[in-house]
């Protein structure tokens, strides 16, 4: 549900709601001209900000998509596992993976990626 939050004098409600995946949406993240929404079924999909019409679908997750993180032209996605996607090509560019545990948030520092997971590490690549 989108919300307009600009007015506190007044109750909030949703000016809109996007309703297109098949499981729960538990991953958000936005840059200058898109939405992107990770799910449960194991999609990404990428909304245009000014419309708000799904325009792309990434798929592939073994899993579902519960953290993204944007950096630059990539958007970044995991749980079972990491995913890097090229924004410009809309294409796959590496899968990373580990042992156990699936992974809680991710973010980029340094031009590393960092990990927290449900097995009580971080990991960073």
């Amino acid at each position: 549900k989108i919300f307009d939050i600009g007015d506190v004098e007044v109750e909030i409600k949703p000016v809109q709601t996007l309703s297109i995946h098949k499981k729960a949406v538990c991953a958000l993240e936005a840059n200058s001209t898109h939405v992107f929404s990770g799910s449960f079924d194991g999609t990404i999909r990428m909304w245009n900000r000014k419309s708000m019409k799904s325009s792309e679908l990434l798929t592939g997750h073994d899993g579902g998509v519960c953290t993204m993180v944007l950096k630059e032209n990539l958007l970044i996605s995991g749980f079972m596992d990491i995913r890097v996607w090229d924004l410009k090509s809309m294409s796959l560019q590496r899968t990373l993976r580990w042992d156990s545990g699936g992974i809680n948030e991710l973010l980029v520092a340094d031009r590393k990626l960092i990990g927290a997971f449900d097995d009580s590490l971080i990991r960073v690549w």
